[in-house]
């Protein structure tokens, strides 16, 4: 039997991401899943963290459930039998019934012994990836690390191609979730076709992050070849990111506020780019007035407004903020009504990101 350890998923990760944002749909999900999953070391760990209220009649139910399915495959284990690839099927069975109770502890002791006894590279870059998503879960940063670099260490040692595929969807939330936008839509824009990771993401869901960190991270050729051109992403329905990526690349300014209003809408509540959703927003704001600006020496303030449907106090707000950063090359004449560009060579957009991010943690650390 081929045991991937595909589970636990993370629709637990994003359940209990949106029950801290005080979604009662969310909650209910999240407490059928934790009974369906027989999750009892979870709903433990919940209740422990205040996500869940307890509930001690139903946590005692799964506890006894979890005992007798551990009990269970403990039986055969004890069966006598020369057979060792029984004996290493039982194991593997056993490690991965830990993980999909989310029992870590017992879990993440079984996989230490799987791969200390079982030399398969697949079979490791399985279980890295599982442990990844178990830590994910537990929001344990250490052990989230540690098994990204030990898949990564499996990766380039050489595993079948579909785990490789499979890993770089991983690698490329990990990297979204580092800032480092360009190399993560690369990568989502990599395994688009021949997509396998369900148990990390949907495969819409991997779409918007290609578009989300391309538009972050890619020049306007790339834009056009891996979002627009691309016919896995075209064929998608991820709607908002396409529009968004449309109206930049083909100057559409009109509607192009109310195209990223909604992208980010869509994303605000994401528990891998909410955090990001403001950042993103400016940064696109930052992108499409240079993409106006880089024409023109002189623009009237109200006619950049009209173009974006805006108010021209708000256009100049706006403008000005990022000329006061250094973002922007040039100077207002509040007097005229213009804003007079300077053109400044030799910034890409993943140059102009990098900045932006460096200039948030700075004003972070101001704050503090």
């Amino acid at each position: 039997m081929d045991f991937n350890f595909k589970e636990p998923t993370l629709l637990i990760h994003d359940l209990i991401h949106e029950t801290k944002l005080g979604k009662p749909e969310a909650k209910k999900e999240l407490e059928r899943l934790l009974v369906d999953k027989c999750m009892y070391d979870l709903y433990k760990f919940l209740v422990e963290k205040k996500v869940l209220e307890p509930d001690h009649e139903r946590m005692e139910s799964l506890l006894n459930l979890k005992n007798k399915k551990v009990e269970e495959l403990e039986e055969l284990r004890r069966e006598e039998t020369d057979n060792e690839t029984y004996r290493g099927e039982v194991d593997r069975r056993i490690a991965e019934l830990y993980c999909q109770i989310m029992d870590t502890k017992s879990g993440f002791e079984w996989m230490r012994k799987l791969i200390r006894d079982d030399m398969s590279l697949s079979l490791k870059m399985d279980i890295f990836l599982c442990k990844a998503r178990m830590g994910l879960i537990i929001g344990d940063k250490k052990v989230v690390e540690e098994s990204i670099d030990m898949a990564d260490d499996t990766y380039e040692r050489g595993c079948d191609w579909d785990r490789r595929n499979r890993y770089k969807v991983y690698k490329g939330v990990f990297r979204m979730m580092a800032r480092q936008f360009k190399e993560a839509g690369v990568l989502f824009s990599e395994v688009l076709p021949s997509f396998e990771s369900s148990e990390v993401v949907s495969y819409s869901r991997a779409v918007r992050y290609m578009i989300f960190c391309g538009l972050l991270g890619f020049e306007r050729k790339e834009i056009e070849t891996r979002i627009l051109k691309c016919s896995d992403v075209m064929g998608s329905s991820e709607k908002l990111g396409v529009q968004l990526a449309t109206s930049l690349f083909e100057c559409n300014y009109g509607g192009f506020m109310n195209d990223l209003y909604l992208f980010c809408k869509s994303l605000q509540d994401d528990v891998f780019v909410g955090r990001f959703v403001n950042l993103f927003c400016r940064e696109m704001r930052l992108r499409v007035y240079g993409q106006v600006l880089e024409s023109y020496r002189l623009m009237l303030l109200e006619n950049m407004a009209q173009t974006f449907g805006v108010s021209v106090e708000y256009i100049e707000k706006d403008l000005g903020e990022f000329i006061v950063e250094g973002r922007l090359w040039g100077k207002i004449d509040r007097i005229s009504g213009v804003i007079e560009v300077t053109p400044r060579e030799g910034l890409d957009a993943s140059s102009i990101v990098g900045y932006g991010c460096d200039v948030v943690r700075r004003i972070k650390k101001c704050v503090k």
